[in-house]
């Protein structure tokens, strides 16, 4: 009697625990796809570059800033572009945040001063620059501010909006224009920032760059 009366029980116990381990084990599962993952998009150097008000692009190479040039002439002005490729972020990716940042590396003059807060455009030049982008084909204007003041650090901007609309359009890079809140202010002296590129052109290390957060489902 004994032995009857506990197989029942003994079996019972057996199942709980199989379901009980099952369940953690499904719930394991779920939360090693539900940990936030981390993706680094750098700058594409081959089509970062600045426009000069006059039409002058410039792609390769070094020179990557944002100011005015009213010392070689006055109303003379340049915007910095940077493109990112969007081909790594996963089809099926839940984004929870994207950002911009860019490594101010230097100024000549007073940029900050002079010209006001460093602003971000999205805009979709295509596939590379030309001299039309300094002020056209605009899709979003400001963003929002990437700095308010000078320091030789990397400066930060949410752009979660903008990339989700390029990628919801089916366009497979996102480009961004920096500029200051005045292009000039005619005083005769160079008032630029120096950023970097994805070339690293200056050599400064810590190239642009699109953190994107997401989670797989």
């Amino acid at each position: 009697m004994r032995q009857g009366g506990t197989r029942p029980t003994a079996l019972l116990i057996a199942l709980v625990l199989s379901v009980l381990l099952a369940a953690c084990g499904s719930a394991d599962t779920t939360a090693r796809q539900q940990v936030p993952r981390l993706l680094v998009i750098e700058s594409d150097g081959a089509r970062d570059g600045f426009i000069r008000s006059d039409g002058f692009v410039r792609v390769v190479g070094s020179g990557p800033g944002v100011g005015d040039l009213d010392d070689a002439r006055p109303g003379l002005s340049l915007r910095m572009f940077y493109s990112f490729p969007l081909f790594e972020i996963p089809p099926d990716a839940v984004i929870s945040s994207i950002t911009l940042r860019v490594y101010q590396v230097a100024t000549v003059g007073q940029p900050y001063a002079d010209l006001g807060d460093l602003l971000v455009d999205h805009v979709d030049p295509g596939n590379a620059l030309g001299p039309d982008d300094y002020e056209e084909n605009t899709l979003t204007q400001n963003v929002g501010t990437l700095a308010r003041q000078f320091t030789p650090r990397i400066a930060s901007l949410s752009v979660d909006a903008c990339v989700l609309r390029d990628l919801d359009e089916g366009r497979t890079r996102s480009w961004f224009r920096l500029r200051f809140s005045r292009d000039t202010n005619l005083d005769d002296r160079d008032d630029v920032l120096i950023v970097n590129d994805g070339e690293n052109s200056l050599r400064a290390g810590n190239v642009p760059v699109l953190e994107v957060i997401y989670v797989r489902p």
